[in-house]
Order: C-alpha cells, then sequence, then structure tokens
C-alpha cells in the first residue's frame, strides 16, 4: 500500500500544476482575473482552457506544459495481477482528498465489462469513491431507474460493444475503438475542467501487451498515444517493465508522443488472488 500512496501523492501533485495552468489560462483568456478563474475551475465549467484538446488543460507550448499535465496513467501487467484493485485504489484516493478530484476511469478489459457488462469497454468520470464489489460488478453498479442505496448509483459510463471478452479475438476492432472512445472521452472533458485537470486511469487486460498483430504491443501503443498517457505503470513484472520502457524511449515512440513517457514498476499486492 506504500507504492500506492506515494503515487497518489505524485499525481496530486500533477493535478495541482495541472488547476495552476487551467487558473492562469482562463484568467487570460476570459480577462476575469484569478479569483473569477477559480471560482470557474471549481464548478467544472468549460470557461477557459478552451485552447487545450482534451485531458491536458489549457496552457499552450513550451517545455513547463510538460510538467502542467495531469496524470495520465495506463496500468499493465500479467493476469490476476491486481491490475483492477490498483486503479480503484488510485481513483478512490483521488476522490476522496482535500481538493475537489473527478479523474476519468478508462476500463479498456471487456472481460469483466466494468461498469456494464462483459464484452464492452467504457469510461466515467468518478466524483465519488468505487466500492468494493463482487467480480460480477468489478466496479460497482451503474445508473438505473429503481432506487439504490449505492454511490455509484449515480454513474453513467460511456459504453462501446466490443462483441469479445478477449482482445485477441479481434485486434484491429479494440484499436478502433481505442481511438473512438479517446475521441468522445476528449469531448466530455473539454466542458468540464474539474476532470480535465484530475487525469485519467486506465485499466486493461493482461493479454493486451501479446496481441496477435503485427506489433504484439499494438494496442498499448494506441491507448498511449490516443490518450496521450504520461505513465504506464507495471504491475509485477521486470520484463514487461524493460519492454515498456525501451518501447517508449525510442526516438519514435518520443516524436508519436510528443511528451516524455514515465515507466514504473510496482509491486504486485500480496493480497491478490486469483479469480475462479
Amino acid at each position: 500500500m506504500a507504492a500506492y500512496a506515494n503515487l497518489h501523492l505524485a499525481f496530486e501533485q500533477m493535478r495541482v500544476r495541472a488547476r495552476r495552468a487551467e487558473r492562469r489560462d482562463a484568467a487570460e483568456q476570459d480577462g476575469t482575473g484569478p479569483d473569477n478563474a477559480i471560482g470557474l475551475i471549481q464548478q467544472g465549467g468549460g470557461g477557459g482552457g478552451g485552447s487545450g484538446s482534451g485531458g491536458g488543460g489549457g496552457a499552450s507550448g513550451g517545455d513547463d506544459d510538460e510538467d502542467e499535465e495531469p496524470p495520465r496513467v495506463l496500468i499493465v501487467g500479467p493476469e490476476h495481477s491486481g491490475k483492477t484493485t490498483a486503479c480503484k485504489l488510485l481513483v478512490n484516493y483521488a476522490v476522496r482528498g482535500t481538493a475537489a478530484c473527478s479523474p476519468l476511469y478508462v476500463n479498456l478489459d471487456p472481460s469483466d465489462g466494468g461498469f456494464t457488462i462483459p464484452g464492452t469497454v467504457s469510461a466515467c468520470v468518478i466524483d465519488s469513491p468505487l466500492p468494493t464489489s463482487s467480480p460480477a460488478n468489478p466496479l460497482g453498479i451503474t445508473a438505473t431507474s429503481a432506487p439504490t442505496a449505492l454511490s455509484s448509483s449515480k454513474l453513467t459510463p460511456l459504453v462501446h460493444w466490443y462483441g469479445h471478452t478477449d482482445v485477441k479475438k479481434n485486434a484491429g476492432l479494440m484499436e478502433h475503438l481505442i481511438r473512438v472512445l479517446n475521441e468522445e472521452c476528449q469531448e466530455r472533458l473539454e466542458i468540464d475542467a474539474l476532470a480535465r485537470t484530475s487525469g485519467i486511469i486506465i485499466d486493461t487486460p493482461a493479454n493486451f501487451t501479446a496481441v496477435p498483430m503485427q506489433d504484439k504491443f499494438a494496442l498499448v501503443k494506441a491507448a498511449v498515444y490516443a490518450f496521450r498517457v504520461n505513465v504506464i505503470l507495471v504491475i509485477g513484472n521486470e520484463k514487461l517493465t524493460v519492454e515498456m520502457q525501451k518501447i517508449f524511449s525510442s526516438e519514435e515512440a518520443k516524436g508519436q508522443s510528443q511528451r516524455p513517457i514515465t515507466v514504473l514498476k510496482i509491486p504486485r499486492s500480496p493480497g491478490v488472488v486469483d479469480l475462479d
């Protein structure tokens, strides 16, 4: 748990810098001064930051922008290593903090379905802690017309039907859905300054790093470049960590991402067990 707490502190520092840049840009564009700009951020309004193209906030150009990006985190690892649990921990730490925070949770694992049913990919802005649920509902229950006591019942995710529980079944379609999902997420973030500066947490399946394509890391690259990921967390796999570092430290990867990508290895949680 110490590793996740340290990650949370680092991500909070990134969010603080992103909000500062958002307030500065809002004040410059609207001419309303910093006090009114702060009010816009707290209301989650779209006043300002219009020059930013989605998750990065509204700062423009220069090396300082790289330090003013919110955390956009992709989590990969072997099967039953605790990827979804790590995502939930980081999201719950964020929304329980002292500052208002609404990160975007993206589920690219069609085997569990995330917010909905298996065979789908989905995304949802989270503003309250995700409950600990059964494997059938790993991220809680989404909104219905019936009354419920769960705080997660107000979740209204964006969902796309993939049609399989294994990304290997149709890797080309999954790559297309990743790009489509990102475009729709960016439209959502452009009208929500709070979510835009809170970052993105992306959950992936185990075979995301071994698809039957010419490049077995094609889906990882598609997700990284589409969502403009700046942090990759590898859970409990030294070999995969080295491969990710090699791929995203190359000149080609730097040219496509246009920003540094940090690859970190975090230990597998001792409480993780294999699902039946």
